[in-house]
């Protein structure tokens, strides 16, 4: 366990940035992506549930207090977390990472860097760009550490200024780096899609489909996303106490008809997708069907979701209670062979 949290810290240096402003940190995106995602992740650390959840779930509050003894041992602590991170990609995933801006110098990052290799032999190498040092992960000994970073890459980061950094996949960072330069129309193509988007949220994303109305091949069936040029949307908790879940998206389409015909196949599947994975107790699949709003808007679709706490309460005893059902199948099931 300490070995997994460990080189998570080391890992794309998530624990020991501190971001600034995402809209400032567009200016050091990529020319050419197609989306950026701003999660502010010391805010959603201090929501009300996740802290709650921090001192009352057995298994998170031991997870939690490994975490903190890790951090501890580069210096560190929880306040030292990021505050927001911009992430940049691509649909052809060739220019994907984040721009963070730091809170420690590339010297502190390096004296944490060679703290966690003295466990670690060979955790990282170093190389060369534009005359700024990029540091190299070793892909096998993350891998290693945690499975789920199977066939992610290997992650670098270079330091681009003195307080400015870039994460990416090794193979394409020096073309991430290079292309920030020629960036304005895609930071301009972006913020347009933004107008909509409460950039105040925990989380918002912005989306610009370069691909929509491309002429469809003989025989080939249109795909939802042909009519759709771009999404903008906020995810934050909501009310006085910040515990109901909103959701606001605005998707931007070619026409009023495709925006039209958009709506309609949304409406379509919540109501299917609900009745489908709420058929043994429809009632909570009828609440999270009224949760859901989708209308038209001109040429954009409007999407609104709100789970109040309670509604969320029920959802998670089911889904809890799905897990614990199917749990003793298993077991009787192995108890029979």
């Amino acid at each position: 366990m300490k070995k997994k949290i460990m080189l998570s810290i080391v890992f794309t240096a998530a624990l020991i940035f501190n971001v600034a402003a995402g809209n400032k940190l567009l200016n050091y995106i990529p020319a050419n992506i197609d989306g950026v995602v701003s999660i502010k992740i010391k805010q959603i650390m201090d929501v009300p549930i996740f802290k709650e959840k921090r001192s009352t779930d057995p298994k998170l509050k031991e997870q939690w207090t490994e975490f903190e003894s890790e951090l501890k041992k580069y210096g560190l602590t929880v306040n030292d977390m990021p505050t927001q991170a911009v992430i940049f990609f691509s649909k052809d995933k060739n220019l994907n990472g984040a721009v963070i801006k730091t809170s420690l110098s590339e010297a502190k990052f390096v004296e944490i860097l060679k703290k966690a290799a003295a466990d670690r032999p060979n955790l990282y190498t170093t190389r060369k760009l534009n005359g700024k040092t990029v540091y190299v992960m070793n892909e096998k000994l993350l891998q290693e550490s945690n499975k789920s970073l199977k066939d992610s890459g290997t992650p670098a980061l270079t330091f681009i200024a003195a307080d400015i950094a870039i994460v990416s996949e090794d193979k394409v960072l020096d073309s991430v780096i290079n292309s920030i330069k020629g960036n304005t129309a895609t930071v301009n193509t972006l913020m347009k899609k933004s107008t909509s988007v409460n950039h105040d949220a925990l989380i918002w994303l912005v989306f610009n489909n370069k691909d929509a109305g491309k002429t469809q091949q003989p025989g080939q069936r249109p795909d939802m996303m042909d009519g759709i040029t771009g999404v903008g949307l906020s995810l934050d908790f909501t009310g006085a106490k910040k515990r109901d879940l909103g959701l606001d998206a605005m998707v931007s389409c070619r026409d009023k008809n495709a925006a039209a015909g958009l709506s309609m196949q949304l409406q379509g599947l919540i109501m299917m997708g609900s009745a489908m994975a709420f058929k043994d107790n429809p009632q909570l699949g009828g609440e999270i069907g009224q949760a859901i709003k989708i209308k038209p808007n001109g040429k954009s679709v409007s999407i609104k979701i709100s789970v109040p706490e309670t509604l969320g309460t029920k959802l998670q005893k089911y889904i809890e209670n799905k897990k614990s059902r199917k749990s003793k199948s298993r077991k009787v099931k192995n108890g029979r062979r």
